[in-house]
């Protein structure tokens, strides 16, 4: 139950103890104090939106000052600010602790002729103490709000920067890997020959970085339905095996697709699960001992299909296991999958979870298995 939910079940049971007709706690709009903002009030037993009013030719001005306020009867003749409300009666205590200011108040009004007793005021008291813990927590709540919402605000800029800066880089990364290309075919000494290679290499891996940025950045926004087409997963494994066999020829690694048979079509935006399958090969590929053997299983699991990426490679520490997923994530001074400077898993999570998909990591005996559920087609 947060603050206001807690005033509120106050103000209503007092309301309902009281028989009274308007009920509610207010804050001090500004400092020294001409307005208050009612936060929760019942009139009649019916809810209140917030509201704003002044104090002045107003009975809770009295309460304001730091007194507890009872006028028994005439509220409506004594204040013009209470002209015609047909109220008779007024109670009001403040919201303040030992030698602080007032920071509200609880108030009562009753259209019926109020009779004081020490059981009234006791309540009233204990009552505006617990409403001035509720106060003060919301003010505290509406504070970090406001911090959040900076904070985001301010981190939704930087990202913007990034973001320009990312998309700036690319063309003079271009243009150097152009230059590097054609210099690379000139007979040099060997050691430029190696400096060039690995500015080269360097320029490469900034560049397919900027452009995974770049990639997971648009996948913020949600998949539509008009993107969305019937997908045989397991025909998609094939074919994604298929490619990513090129790039593990050379140190003999094989990939082998299976299922149970007979599954259904799975409903996603085609190219997206592409690139998912082709990043969770790439990883599996990179971590894997020479002359392995990676794991692609298809299977139905409830309303759906899940697909499962098991390679024998090093596993990942479980401190990092959850965090795997994320951009940019360091495990320690050894290098191993949770350091990868890319962003193909980040991505990979980004794409199943905007085609209403869910993905995760398990380390194995040996290696780690990827495995990401898609939804079934609905029934037509």
């Amino acid at each position: 139950m947060n603050s206001i939910d807690f005033i509120s079940e106050l103000v209503k049971g007092i309301g309902n103890v009281l028989d009274a007709d308007l009920t509610f706690v207010s804050r001090a709009v500004d400092m020294p104090v001409t307005r208050a903002r009612g936060i929760v009030g019942y009139k009649n037993g019916v809810a209140q939106e917030p509201w704003e009013f002044d104090l002045k030719d107003n009975p809770c001005q009295l309460t304001y000052e730091g007194n507890p306020t009872f006028i028994p009867c005439d509220v409506a003749i004594r204040f013009a600010g209470k002209k015609d409300s047909g109220f008779e009666s007024f109670i009001g205590v403040p919201l303040s602790d030992e030698d602080e200011p007032v920071i509200g108040h609880l108030a009562i009004y009753s259209s019926k002729v109020q009779v004081a007793d020490d059981f009234k005021f006791l309540l009233l008291q204990l009552c505006a103490s617990c409403a001035t813990i509720g106060v003060r927590q919301s003010i505290h709540e509406e504070q970090l709000t406001g911090d959040i919402e900076h904070l985001e605000t301010h981190v939704d800029m930087l990202n913007e920067a990034v973001l320009t800066l990312t998309h700036d880089l690319r063309s003079p990364l271009s243009a150097m890997l152009n230059f590097l290309s054609g210099v690379s075919d000139t007979k040099l000494p060997l050691d430029i020959e190696n400096a060039i290679r690995q500015t080269k290499n360097g320029a490469e891996q900034l560049l397919n970085l900027s452009n995974e940025y770049l990639d997971l950045a648009r996948l913020g926004l949600a998949v539509s339905d008009a993107s969305k087409t019937d997908i045989n997963i397991e025909k998609m494994a094939i074919d994604a095996a298929k490619e990513a066999s090129i790039l593990c020829r050379d140190r003999n690694i094989r990939i082998n697709v299976a299922s149970n048979g007979g599954l259904p079509y799975v409903t996603a935006d085609a190219p997206q699960i592409k690139r998912v399958f082709a990043n969770l090969l790439s990883n599996a590929i990179d971590y894997s001992p020479n002359n392995d053997v990676i794991s692609v299983w298809c299977e139905r699991h409830g309303d759906f299909i899940r697909v499962a990426v098991m390679d024998n490679g090093k596993g990942v520490d479980e401190a990092f296991i959850e965090n795997i997923f994320d951009a940019f994530v360091g495990e320690g001074p050894d290098f191993n999958r949770a350091q990868s400077i890319g962003l193909g898993l980040s991505i990979a999570k980004a794409i199943v979870e905007r085609n209403g998909g869910t993905i995760r990591a398990e380390n194995k005996s040996v290696g780690v298995c990827f495995n990401f559920d898609l939804p079934i087609v609905a029934r037509r």
